[in-house]
């Protein structure tokens, strides 16, 4: 190789789209009366970005830096070409183990070190590995940036390997497997992915099977690490705040004394053409239905890749190309082929699709979630009769736009943030080349309304699908209940959850779930519809802007981002942060009607109500609602929880003048026609069948039913019961509807390249007409102490793979004085690194569970203050005895000065990375909005951080952790011996 160093450059994606002016990005009238798009092209627009800088070094290492100067972050990605594809027999999960000891420390960074490089600089980390590649990526303060180059060259070169650490992720890796285990959908994945694959290891789980994961040897996993952790088989990506010279001359520094090694034999095999239909069933105890149909599709190399692309953005709806953060997961768009064909029909409750961009041909696939076992050949006839009609008369000229917008619209979301972008150039480099990201648009743009017919015809064929699926068996449950304190037991009935008909809960002890998450959350692995990439942690959910005398003397960051606030006259309340890192927003609408407003007798009306406003309004049916949205490639979701019901947009900038009318008029003037609302009934009630079969989620529901007294909105699940569900009528809705919606009541936050004049002068002209009688309800929650439902309880799952515990009791509410004290107290026990002490411990000395961490749930009054760790049955006892040592160490030993500045420096400097997209933002604002915080809150954030004290702390310890009278809920396939 050269020695300069030669440099590349490439115009970024959002500047290429600048100059693709024969996509037709056709916007909205200002005026929403009229539910037809109009032609007029409308490109969105960018602000200037850095180009991509594209460097290989001598030793065969690319790097490809791209400046963003917005906030005061750096996202360092480190790729490896090495995925589950390169494993053979008997070595599979080989990657995803190898990618789990990369964090156990080098040579030269022990794991304390490791851990502490991210935390001091308020950063996050994490990895995962996938068919093709294997990632590791640090986001953290821009000043960093030297720290993470050094420690991305160790774990490229020098990592350890030590056999005991080999030993305690062993068990560590197989309680991951078995989580995912738990999940129905995920067991079919597999099986279909198995069977669709005859000769390709893309037939591989990532995983593993479980067999080699309890043989594998430590000397095989650091053959494996020494051969294909060099750096002519791996990609380095930075983007963030810095210079490039500069930033060139750090990994200079660190990375050209790696030598180069020889290229890793690839393993080279085709899969041979698939002959016919091919078949399987899963029968197994559980609750819900589903099925998969998989069909062959093409690598990223493939120009009939973009076609299929298209097919799919019609069939359900581009989701985008992120795995680390795009909704892939998420349900069929309303205005989609598929939603019509089967939700609207009442054949299935959701629908997703899944076409991964990968190195070698893999699969299409679609899952489905059925309302009822009569229903697999019924959905399985509308899927292909819709397959057929794309093969027999294409799309229409209106689908084919939607689904360009579609994807131009995906493609700046999935790049929104430097986090997002570095992924992105990583993950196409690592496949192909990232120039392939910056020709999407371009590709998508070529594909003609023939191309769209001729794939279609190739790949839906009947020969080369795959189908699958799972027949619940349901069987009585078994729960066995021990430990209640006499003042403390609850009445219950035996499927676990008061009020149910045992009858109708989905024998939640036996089957398998494990929930799938999005973006931040709770597992180790995501969920891809039906792809899943492997990460190596998750902590809990993070409270941020969620000694005497101590100090950090640190610095706080700077945010340059400020809110400006509106009051309409009729008490609409409108928050804006302007952000112009991309050209995109978001708008998060939140109305004060969550689930605290439900009875213990209506359970559920809020959810129900909040997922109706959706589904048809006085002007507008459920189609035409979604399709003022879909066509412009905006992302809506709906959610409730206890305190709100908010729909949140994600979108281009350019379509506000949309977005804001259509929320508008959805708020005020809700149809609920009968025939939405059995649909959604339908809908909810499959969805509780699911979670009563997701030992976590069980697990959390028994818990609140423990420790918050009958008729607290927090004992209450926010869905409801089945029984609730299958109660409530149509007046009831209307009701809640009337009594509870309201212009004072609604908070309006958006974050986004927009001026905030621009947004109030809309939020006026949409919302400002709308008038309501009388005063508000009251907007509390009544407090409670700690004490009740004391002991434990035993729900035995017998078909599950791994159990869950949970350990809680109420905590305390936002406006505490402990809540700052408690903020520091939780990230010492809970959930730096790992977990806190409790991780630390639990996970990564003794190796008993994949995850183990405390959180607090501050509200309005004393939410739950919860401790969980997920773990193999055989495993349980152990991990509540160390639970309960930790808890006592806590107590007699409390906390030490240095955890406390190492807790305020992270919880300081994590603010900017809280703050990294549009969506974060308006949520942050959002709870400085409902919890009355004060406009300048993130400006006061490190001060009321850094004015915590020891005594503070140790004041929280003896009052606030009330360990004595918590309640423990042990789920999964464990009895008490």
């Amino acid at each position: 190789m050269r020695k300069d160093y030669s440099i590349k450059t490439i115009t970024s994606l959002a500047a290429l789209l600048l100059i693709i002016s024969t996509l037709s990005i056709r916007s909205w009238p200002s005026s929403v009366q009229d539910a037809t798009p109009t032609n007029n092209p409308q490109p969105p627009t960018h602000n200037q970005q850095f180009p991509v800088t594209e460097v290989r070094l001598d030793n065969g290492l690319k790097v490809l830096l791209q400046e963003v100067h917005t906030n005061p972050l750096v996202s360092v990605w480190c790729w490896y070409r090495v995925g589950s594809k390169d494993e053979q027999i008997g070595a599979t999960g080989i990657s995803h183990w190898v990618e789990h000891m990369n964090f156990k420390g080098t040579q030269n960074f022990s794991k304390a070190r490791m851990r502490s490089a991210i935390e001091d600089y308020g950063g996050y980390w994490n990895g995962y590995t996938s068919l093709d590649q294997t990632t590791y990526f640090e986001t953290v303060g821009a000043t960093a940036l030297d720290e993470m180059l050094r420690l991305e060259a160790e774990r490229m070169s020098l990592s350890l390997f030590d056999p005991p650490e080999v030993k305690s992720e062993r068990t560590v890796v197989i309680s991951e497997l078995q989580g995912s285990e738990n999940d129905p959908k995920n067991l079919l994945d597999v099986d279909v992915t198995a069977a669709a694959f005859k000769a390709h290891p893309y037939r591989w789980p990532t995983i593993g099977w479980l067999k080699d994961l309890e043989t594998l040897s430590r000397d095989q996993l650091y053959q494996f690490y020494r051969q294909y952790y060099i750096p002519n088989n791996a990609i380095l990506v930075l983007v963030g705040d810095f210079h490039t010279p500069e930033a060139l001359e750090l990994l200079k520094k660190y990375f050209t004394r790696i030598p180069r090694k020889p290229d890793p034999i690839r393993l080279r095999t085709t899969e041979p053409e698939q002959q016919g239909e091919r078949r399987i069933k899963i029968v197994r105890e559980g609750t819900t239905p589903y099925l998969q149909i998989a069909y062959r599709a093409p690598d990223i190399f493939n120009d009939e890749y973009y076609a299929l692309l298209i097919l799919d953005a019609a069939l359900n709806g581009a989701k985008g190309l992120n795995l680390w953060s795009s909704p892939l997961d998420a349900n069929a768009t309303k205005s989609s082929r598929l939603y019509k064909a089967l939700i609207d029909k009442k054949l299935a409750t959701y629908v997703n699709s899944n076409l991964v961009p990968a190195q070698n041909p893999y699969l299409y696939k679609l899952t489905v979630t059925l309302p009822d076992i009569f229903q697999y050949q019924p959905a399985e006839e509308a899927i292909y009769d819709e397959l057929e009609k794309i093969k027999n008369y294409g799309l229409t000229s209106h689908e084919l736009s939607k689904a360009k917008n579609q994807w131009v619209a995906r493609a700046f979301l999935d790049q929104d943030t430097a986090t997002k972008l570095a992924h992105q150039l990583g993950y196409f480099e690592s496949i192909a080349s990232y120039k392939f990201l910056n020709a999407l648009e371009e590709k998508i743009n070529q594909v003609s309304p023939d191309d769209l017919r001729r794939v279609a015809i190739k790949y839906f064929t009947d020969r080369a699908r795959t189908v699958g699926w799972f027949v619940p068996v349901q069987k009585k449950p078994s729960i066995d209940v021990e430990k209640l304190s006499a003042e403390g037991r609850l009445p219950i009935t035996r499927s676990g959850f008061e009020n149910d008909k045992p009858e109708l809960i989905r024998p939640w002890l036996e089957s398998q779930p494990a929930r799938e998450t999005q973006g931040e959350t709770l597992h180790n692995w995501k969920s891809t519809g039906s792809f899943q990439i492997r990460s190596y942690h998750v902590a809990g959910s993070r409270e941020g802007p969620a000694s005497d005398g101590i100090t950090t003397q640190v610095s706080p960051p700077k945010i340059s981002l400020s809110a400006q606030k509106k009051v309409l006259s009729n008490g609409v309340s409108v928050v804006v942060v302007e952000n112009s890192t991309s050209p995109t927003l978001t708008i998060k609408a939140s109305m004060k009607a969550g689930a605290m407003r439900d009875s213990d007798e209506k359970a559920g009306t809020a959810y129900f109500v909040g997922q109706m406003l959706e589904h048809g309004t006085k002007t507008r049916n459920v189609y035409q609602i979604a399709e003022g949205f879909d066509f412009l490639g905006a992302d809506l979701k709906t959610n409730t929880d206890y305190l709100v019901t908010s729909f949140t947009v994600n979108g281009l900038k350019k379509d506000a003048g949309t977005f804001i009318p259509f929320l508008a008029e959805m708020f005020q003037s809700p149809s609920f026609p009968q025939s939405e609302v059995e649909k959604v009934r339908m809908e909810l009630l499959t969805e509780l069948r699911q979670e009563a079969d997701d030992t976590e989620l069980v697990a959390d529901q028994i818990l609140r039913e423990r420790i918050y007294p009958p008729g607290h909105p927090f004992r209450r699940k926010v869905e409801g019961t089945v029984k609730s569900v299958e109660g409530l009528k149509s007046q009831d809705l209307l009701s809640f509807y009337r009594r509870y919606y309201r212009p004072d009541q609604l908070i309006v936050c958006v974050a986004g390249d927009i001026k905030p004049e621009a947004v109030f002068q809309l939020v006026e002209k949409s919302f400002g007409g709308w008038s309501v009688q009388g005063t508000p309800e009251s907007f509390s929650i009544p407090a409670v102490s700690p004490g009740l439902g004391m002991g434990e309880q035993v729900v035995t799952m017998k078909n599950k793979s791994q159990c869950d515990i949970a350990f809680g009791f109420p905590g305390i509410s936002i406006h505490s004085p402990n809540y700052y004290p408690m903020l520091i107290l939780n990230q010492i026990f809970g959930q730096a690194g790992l977990g806190g002490r409790l991780g630390d411990r639990i996970r990564d000395e003794e190796g008993l569970a994949y995850y183990a961490y405390s959180s607090f749930d501050a509200s309005l009054c004393e939410g739950p203050f919860v401790i969980r760790v997920g773990v193999n049955p055989e495993r349980v006892d152990r991990a509540v005895t160390v639970m309960k040592e930790e808890i006592e160490k806590l107590k007699a030993r409390n906390v030490t000065e240095m955890e406390i500045k190492a807790a305020k420096k992270y919880l300081i400097h994590s603010l900017p990375i809280q703050l990294e997209s549009n969506e974060a933002i308006a949520r942050q604002i959002e709870r400085i909005e409902l919890f009355q915080l004060g406009i300048d809150y993130l400006a006061r954030y490190a001060e009321l951080i850094e004015g915590v004290k020891m005594e503070n702390v140790l004041d929280c310890i003896r009052t606030r952790l009330s360990f004595d009278q918590g309640a423990l809920v042990i789920v999964g396939p464990y009895e008490r011996k």
